[in-house]
């Protein structure tokens, strides 16, 4: 019996030497990622954070561990909404280590992978970045909504949500080139819709233009965008108002509708735009004809019934 016992010993220290001298064992790689299958998220972000802080793990096996990593962290995130009481960095943390399995899986394993959690990760950013910006931590909302826009250069709600925090920090001039970036990237995508974020900065961009004393630049842009988004009723509201604001301009903008008038006569939506300018000048007999002009390309509009109705 004992020479048996003996033997189990020796079979014992061979297999778990850790064990034996005293020391306790370090999680492998394996063991730290089968965690996340079985959904214990906390302690698979511990294990494989102390196997990569202490280069335990051979170099060609760094993408995956950080890929793993941040996987652990996003599951984590999704599954716990008070996530930050724990991982205040939860967020980031999942950025940093999907972003270095990229930077480091020279032979392509993972960098599929982590690419996509990128993009799932993306929502997730910009929600932190609203949260730190309510509570008025205006640098974590900037880093927030930078990496945003790092990881997705086309979230213009993020480009947006970050200029209001340069405005909040009273750094007009970087909002201000925020939003013409903004614009410039959009118009070159060419496309005919425009995305709420997109209009509200060339809202934006024509309400600050006139307070540097720079209406022709607000006009400019302006005069390109409906152009390019002939449809976007907010644009030419945007143009209108102005044009209200600077009344040595008002005959430039009536030539200027009698021009779109004249090429598309049924665009109902720069005649409703041209009346309200004309009513602003105290024009009102002119304005009631457009108005009637309006309802017999499309009876059902609203707002002509509404004034021709007050006025007469």
């Amino acid at each position: 019996m004992r020479k048996k016992l003996v033997g189990l010993a020796i079979a014992f220290a061979l297999i778990f030497p850790n064990l034996v001298q005293g020391q306790s064992t370090q999680p492998s790689l394996l063991e730290s990622i089968l965690l996340i299958e079985k959904k214990q998220y906390r302690r698979a972000i511990q294990d494989l954070s102390l196997l990569i802080a202490k280069e335990r793990i051979p170099s060609h096996q760094l993408p995956e561990a950080h890929y793993f990593l941040g996987q652990a962290y996003i599951a984590y995130i999704a599954q716990n909404k008070l996530f930050r009481k724990r991982y205040p960095q939860a967020v980031s943390s999942a950025y940093i280590h999907c972003q270095t399995a990229v930077a480091l899986d020279e032979e392509g394993r993972y960098r599929d992978l982590a690419l996509r959690s990128l993009e799932e990760l993306q929502p997730y950013l910009y929600n932190e970045g609203v949260y730190h910006y309510n509570k008025d931590e205006l640098a974590e909302a900037d880093y927030y909504f930078g990496k945003a826009v790092q990881n997705d250069p086309l979230d213009f709600e993020a480009q947006l949500s970050r200029s209001f925090v340069a405005l909040a920090t009273q750094d007009t001039s970087k909002a201000i080139s925020m939003w013409q970036t903004m614009t410039a990237d959009y118009a070159d995508l060419q496309i005919d819709t425009l995305p709420a974020a997109i209009e509200q900065s060339y809202q934006l961009l024509t309400s600050y233009y006139p307070k540097k004393g720079q209406e022709e630049n607000a006009l400019a842009i302006l005069n390109n965008a409906r152009t390019q988004f002939p449809s976007s009723i907010a644009l030419k509201g945007t143009e209108l108002k102005v044009y209200q604001d600077q009344p040595l301009k008002q005959q430039q903008a009536i030539q200027l509708f009698e021009d779109i008038l004249q090429k598309f006569p049924e665009d109902n939506k720069t005649s409703l735009a041209y009346a309200e300018l004309l009513q602003s000048m105290g024009k009102e007999d002119t304005a009631m004809i457009l108005y009637q002009q309006v309802l017999t390309y499309d009876s059902t509009q609203v707002e002509p019934h509404k004034q021709l109705g007050a006025h007469y």
